[in-house]
């Protein structure tokens, strides 16, 4: 389809070009430039120096500055002019980072941050000062640490901060120095970190510090042992008991069926808040939904069009953090707008587009998302190549650690776009070197083209572009072949355990297989659908999506992109295994290792090596116990199996002389009493989930094809 127009400053009378060429020209991008340089401006954080430090803390003065920002330009006539917007107050609990520093004895004062949710410090706190390594529970051996402050390297994915927290609170601390100088993160001379710090309000505040000063008060130590040093944090705190509230800003572009029972949406959104000035993450992913919705709000009124879905522009709060005692505190704010402020939009939207880390230089643009959007997603990318110098990569699964998970958890396919790789991890993720100055503008451009590709397909093709297939062979892969998860294992083990009925498994096989059949007969019969019956075919679709969102998507206990069977499956293969080494004849050094290393596989327990019991109790109860809150609800993650005193009575066999079967007895009771009332259990209710959702699709899809 093509429009003649004229009002483009290089078009003539008679000239006519795509809608997608028409969008693109009006891309903005000097608008794009001033969008993160005026959110780099906005912050509630000083350096010691007083010069700007950024941070948009969930709830903050500057969070709430930069919604309103993006209201302001959303709704200017002068401006971007979209004629509906609103601001949609989440609550959170918020909290304000002014800015932080310690005084070490001999040192000059020391630049700190700290991280989402710890408290401040209420006044400068003065301590003796003990290094504690990385923070671990063995680190914590000998030392008498009661009411003094400690300095503690954090090793990053592996161990987060929380756990260090913790720890801390068990021993007694007053407050925590948190360093990067062996770790995942802030490898950037002078980085220091902030990340979400998934806290309870009555562990000690903890600040962080660069890897480089960690470095030279580790020095200073060695002359100087147990110095009496200061620290100090500015962070306001307020609940959302007590009033804590952020806001998500929507913008609408309405389409020719607007407010009929034929509408259909096309959503694209980002976040807001950022630690320190977040010049990639994610300014720069505001940058491309105002220009977006810029650039098609200008083509509308000079074609005097209005598109065939309309536009839905988003931008969420809270997304790096928004949420006291939940391990899953980020993501709160997207999590709230599809689940309570904006809940009617599913079942309506053909997709989500999420914009995250745009423009860095020399990196690909990694994208994942529904697997229902693969097939769509590589066609745009691979018809894009000439913009995407860098190249791509698509991940078929969408990752939680974006907004767009708590969109497809809850039924809208989302898409995540972004440009990160473990260079940007290691050196620039969430410290102050994220700024303007890293972004490649030109890249940008070409980026925010593909990005204005994509959406003019999906809110012009008249039939959206869902292919279930890519759904249906992930599923059938992991279910029927996969080495670590296929259930002729499961079966295996079911029967070393005497227990007859597999209702539940079979009828997710047979489901799948049924959902896989479907699916191929589907993809063939769209591609003669009637565009004249498009809407009901797509309420049909949309409605297919909403299912497989809600029942198939989940993750295990370290955010692994699973089915809801496969935390149990994993707990049952690995608790079988340990137990086969302890039950396969004399009980050696040998064999308990052995089964010490199955057993690490298990629920959480690959934490034992670094907490105590105490901390890990308190990961598993927020990871997958009684306090699982937040989009954590969203995601069908069963309870992971709790094994950690046996765990622990075998690693003390171990290191024994003289061990004996009937040492282990207990153990492999035990173990095998957990198998069926906690492991077994929950992979019957995870295969249940699976298949109740599977056959709701399947229902579906047979009355979708025998429409067609």
């Amino acid at each position: 389809m093509s429009f003649s127009f004229s009002g483009l400053a290089d078009a003539g009378p008679a000239k006519k070009l795509s809608l997608t060429t028409a969008v693109m020209k009006n891309l903005d991008m000097g608008l794009a430039r001033q969008i993160i340089e005026d959110l780099q401006n906005m912050g509630t954080a000083t350096t010691i120096d007083g010069d700007n430090f950024g941070f948009r803390g969930a709830g903050s003065e500057s969070s709430h500055e930069a919604s309103l920002y993006v209201r302001d330009m959303m709704a200017d006539p002068d401006g971007i002019g979209l004629p509906i917007v609103r601001l949609d107050e989440i609550p959170v609990d918020a909290w304000e980072f002014h800015g932080a520093w310690v005084d070490v004895p001999g040192l000059d004062r020391m630049q700190a941050a700290s991280y989402g949710g710890s408290p401040g410090t209420d006044g400068e706190i003065s301590g003796t000062l003990v290094n504690v390594g990385n923070g671990f529970h063995s680190d914590y051996e000998g030392k008498d640490v009661a009411g003094k402050i400690v300095l503690a390297n954090w090793i990053g994915n592996d161990y987060w901060v929380d756990s260090m927290a913790m720890e801390a609170y068990v021993h007694g601390v007053k407050a925590i120095v948190v360093t990067t100088y062996d770790s995942d993160y802030g490898n950037t001379p002078g980085a220091i970190e902030c990340h979400d710090g998934l806290y309870r309000d009555y562990w000690p505040p903890m600040i962080s510090i660069s890897g480089d000063d960690g470095l030279r008060i580790l020095e200073s130590l060695e002359t100087s042992p147990e110095p009496m040093v200061t620290v100090f944090s500015d962070i306001v705190t307020i609940s959302m008991e007590d009033g804590g509230f952020g806001w998500n800003v929507v913008g609408v572009l309405p389409g020719k069926n607007y407010g009929t029972e034929q509408d259909e949406f096309l959503i694209l959104g980002d976040h807001t808040d950022a630690w320190f000035f977040g010049g990639m993450d994610d300014n720069s992913g505001v940058a491309a939904t105002l220009v977006l919705a810029d650039a098609f709000k200008k083509t509308a009124d000079q074609l005097k069009i209005q598109y065939d879905r309309t536009l839905i522009f988003v931008t969420h709060e809270a997304e790096e953090y928004g949420i006291l005692d939940t391990y899953y505190d980020w993501c709160y704010g997207a999590y709230y707008q599809i689940t309570h402020a904006g809940k009617d939009w599913v079942g309506k939207s053909v997709a989500f587009l999420c914009f995250e880390l745009m423009g860095a230089p020399d990196v690909p643009l990694e994208v994942n998302m529904a697997p229902e959007l693969v097939s769509f997603v590589h066609k745009v990318l691979g018809q894009n190549k000439a913009r995407l110098p860098y190249g791509f990569g698509v991940l078929p699964v969408p990752h939680c650690w974006a907004d767009h998970w708590t969109y497809s958890a809850a039924g809208i396919p989302g898409i995540e776009l972004a440009t990160s790789n473990a260079w940007y991890d290691e050196y620039i993720y969430h410290n102050q070197f994220d700024t303007i100055d890293l972004i490649d503008f030109d890249y940008l451009q070409q980026l925010f083209e593909v990005f204005t590709d994509m959406s003019v397909r999906l809110i012009t093709l008249p039939i959206i572009p869902y292919d279930f297939v890519t759904s249906a062979d992930q599923l059938i892969d992991t279910l029927l072949y996969s080495d670590d998860f296929g259930v002729h294992k499961l079966a295996t083990v079911y029967a070393e355990y005497g227990i007859d009925s597999t209702v539940n498994m079979d009828r997710v096989v047979a489901a799948a297989n049924e959902f896989k059949a479907n699916a191929d007969l589907l993809k063939a019969a769209l591609a003669y659908a009637d565009p004249a019956t498009a809407h009901e075919i797509n309420m049909q679709l949309m409605s297919i999506a909403e299912v497989l969102g809600q029942t198939l998507l989940a993750i295990g206990v370290w955010e692994q992109d699973w089915y809801p069977y496969q935390q149990a499956a994993n707990d049952v293969l690995h608790m079988d295994a340990g137990i086969s080494y302890l039950t396969a004849g004399t009980v050696s050094d040998d064999a308990i290792t052995d089964a010490l290393w199955e057993l690490n596989w298990v629920g959480t327990i690959w934490y034992y090596d670094y907490m105590c019991k105490a901390n890990y109790l308190d990961q598993y109860s927020k990871l997958c116990g009684a306090e699982v809150a937040s989009w954590g609800l969203q995601t069908h993650l069963l309870p992971a199996t709790e094994i950690w005193d046996e765990y622990d009575a075998l690693t003390a066999l171990a290191f024994s002389e003289d061990v004996t079967a009937e040492d282990v007895v207990w153990i492999i009771e035990s173990l095998q009493d957990k198998m069926v009332s906690q492991s077994f259990a929950n992979l019957e209710d995870g295969f249940e989930t699976m298949w109740v959702g599977l056959e709701d699709a399947n229902s579906q899809m047979d009355t979708l094809l025998e429409s067609l």
